[in-house]
């Protein structure tokens, strides 16, 4: 009788590729929401204005206005944000590919949302599923897991409720 391991462990390398991203998106602060996007020049009005152009969803084109054209900084800061973004979907395709545990797009907008909103670090946690797959990531190891399209939460003492 032939036994399969259940679980196998990735190799170091691998580990530690999923460490880097996984510390720089703990540093990243606000996330960007959909694809990483372009920045685009519009004009017309008399005035120049710098534009994030993006996709939310799939097939749905969304823009952000990012400042005016002559806020160089405003301009900077949202180029190293869309780098930023645009390297972390590069390395989660990698991490995928690997076989570590990702979550759909789906999933994961809504988890992006909850952290721009810091509700994680107002105690909010994920359980279930997603907090399986995030622990074998944790822990380098390979396995299968489902996969779902609900996000389970969970908070250790039960939310403030306003009457206003």
């Amino acid at each position: 009788m032939s036994r399969t391991a259940l679980y196998r462990p990735h190799e170091l390398t691998f580990r530690t590729q999923y460490a880097e991203v996984k510390e720089r998106a703990y540093a990243a602060g606000e996330l960007l929401l959909g694809t990483p996007g372009t920045l685009y020049r519009r004009s017309g009005t008399g005035h120049d204005y710098w534009y994030r152009v993006y996709y939310p969803v799939p097939g749905k084109q969304a823009e952000d206005f990012v400042g005016a054209a002559g806020d160089d900084e405003a301009q900077k800061a949202m180029q190293d944000r869309i780098a930023y973004a645009a390297w972390t979907v590069a390395q989660v395709k990698n991490l995928r590919k690997l076989n570590y545990q990702v979550a759909d797009k789906g999933v994961a907008s809504v988890v992006v949302e909850l952290h721009n909103r810091k509700l994680f670090e107002a105690g909010l946690v994920v359980v279930g599923t997603l907090a399986y797959m995030c622990w074998l990531n944790e822990y380098g190891a390979m396995a299968t897991a489902a996969r779902t399209l609900d996000v389970d939460l969970a908070r250790r003492q039960a939310a403030e409720t306003s009457n206003a």
